[in-house]
């Protein structure tokens, strides 16, 4: 959300495509790894990247639209999609094969990531 506004007040960021796409590589492998990170840490991580992702919203936002509804849109959207992912990875961890699945996709994520990160 604060991503977003600050791209919609004209507030720019530098290289927002390599903080998305450092997110997706990142936290692919934070989920691959399935190691224990602090609260903090993972609050500032996933915080730093959702700035990148709200402000690559914002700056996609036409100039026909309303910013309020465009807004209340990718944030109504990104909190379905998250919750989503959630609930997936809530269920996953409840057994053993679908933990190790899990951390097979995050690899998949953050090799994906790496490809992107190439490809930028």
């Amino acid at each position: 959300v604060i991503g977003g506004a600050l791209a919609i007040i004209g507030i720019s960021f530098p290289a927002v495509e390599t903080g998305i796409v450092l997110s997706v590589l990142i936290l692919g492998a934070m989920i691959a790894v399935s190691k224990p990170i602090s609260r903090p840490w993972v609050l500032m991580i996933v915080g730093l990247f959702a700035l990148f992702h709200g402000h690559a919203h914002g700056e996609e936002m036409s100039v026909i639209v309303s910013p309020f509804f465009y807004f209340l849109g990718f944030v109504i959207a990104t909190s379905l999609l998250h919750i989503c992912g959630m609930l997936t990875g809530h269920y996953a961890l409840k057994t053993e094969l679908n933990t190790k699945l899990l951390r097979i996709a995050g690899a998949g994520m953050s090799a994906l990531g790496l490809v992107f990160l190439l490809l930028i």
